[in-house]
């Protein structure tokens, strides 16, 4: 036993010596190649290590996937027969129709083919007094022409004007750009050296009533007509010819008027009704906020307002908006409210007593002198 103890503990003596001299010699050539790649062939130092990147091992800190809800299968409306998606459209009015169509690409296509015109007919038809679609203009085109206050050429969403005479719709930017006003158009002179005759331009091109930008209401023509028929007319170097153009330029006029006049006067109608409903709803704006003022205790500052400024509660612009008054959009416009009333009570009555009790004076430059009267007082 002794001898093999012996020889187990001269060889684990062996083996930490080998294994120490093999962790030596292994540090040693570490370092050397360390030394050896912190330098390079141009003799410059090289890039640092990298840095490690803890990992979190702690589950709390971990984010669990949320799940995700069950998704819906696709609708099975779109692979319906054409014709019933046209008998379901067929109740829609052609601004419902108009906005439909700019839902999805296969909707689109249904609508806008030659196989719909009849669905926009029908659709069209239920439009008390409206005018047929005019010659030359598709139906989705009159749709988005009557029922779509968009600029046709700036695309703002404020335009109210339509030009019957070319067919647009725009605002009252616009019109004062692309329109000339009647004191602005050429005269036309007939070419004819003998006569100095001058006709009216405004005699052939039929206009618009719009809105200038001082909000004068006056009448306005298209540019482009206008810079074409001047410019037919400086071409025209005979007196007969010219004679023969005016008259052909004159009769497409009326006959243009004539054409128009069934569609300016429903726009007139139209109008006329939205401002009677705008009105409608500004009263029944001002009936609520005037309940709900009196309920507040604020009765008596209402009645002096009425006799004294009457106008002052209908230009507040809680009534300019032609939107009906609710219970929930009561909250956004009471403090403004109640404020104003709250001004009527305190300043208003004050400032109105002094003002009518020093219009109830007399001044006494404007009494004759040595005159007195019963109720005038005794100077002290």
């Amino acid at each position: 036993m002794r001898p093999m103890r012996a020889a187990a503990i001269s060889a684990k003596n062996s083996l930490g010596t080998t294994v120490h001299d093999h962790h030596d010699d292994r540090r040693s050539h570490e370092r050397q190649a360390s030394s050896c790649s912190n330098e390079s062939d141009e003799g410059e130092p090289a890039p640092p290590p990298r840095k490690r990147v803890k990992k979190a091992c702690d589950g709390l800190t971990k984010q669990t996937k949320v799940p995700r809800g069950k998704r819906r299968k696709p609708s099975a409306f779109m692979d319906l027969p054409l014709e019933i998606h046209y008998e379901i459209y067929g109740y829609l009015a052609p601004k419902e129709l108009l906005y439909l169509s700019r839902t999805s690409k296969n909707i689109r296509v249904a609508l806008m083919g030659r196989s719909a015109r009849s669905l926009w007919k029908q659709s069209f038809a239920r439009v008390e007094d409206l005018p047929p679609v005019p010659f030359g203009m598709s139906e989705p085109r009159y749709a988005s022409l009557i029922f779509e206050k968009r600029c046709e050429y700036c695309r703002a969403h404020n335009a109210g004007t339509i030009a019957w005479c070319v067919g647009v719709r725009c605002c009252k930017k616009c019109l004062n750009r692309f329109f000339h006003k009647k004191t602005w158009l050429p005269d036309l002179r007939s070419p004819a050296e003998s006569s100095n005759k001058w006709y009216e331009m405004s005699q052939l091109v039929p206009g618009v009533v719009g809105l200038t930008f001082t909000g004068d209401r006056c009448m306005f023509y298209p540019n482009d007509i206008v810079d074409e028929y001047e410019a037919e007319a400086e071409q025209i170097e005979d007196e007969d010819e010219w004679e023969e153009w005016y008259a052909n330029k004159l009769d497409l006029c009326k006959i243009t008027e004539i054409y128009i006049q069934p569609y300016v006067e429903w726009e007139k109608r139209v109008q006329a009704s939205e401002a009677d409903e705008r009105d409608r709803i500004r009263s029944q704006r001002l009936d609520f906020i005037r309940q709900r003022l009196t309920d507040m205790g604020y009765g008596d500052s209402l009645e002096f307002l009425d006799r004294n400024a009457p106008n002052k509660m209908q230009k507040h612009k809680a009534l300019r908006k032609a939107q009906e008054l609710t219970d929930e959009a009561w909250p956004e416009i009471a403090n403004e409210l109640i404020a104003l009333m709250e001004d009527v009570k305190k300043n208003w009555r004050v400032k109105y007593l002094k003002g009518r009790a020093r219009r109830r004076t007399i001044p006494r430059s404007f009494v004759t002198p040595g005159l007195r009267y019963s109720y005038w007082p005794e100077d002290e």
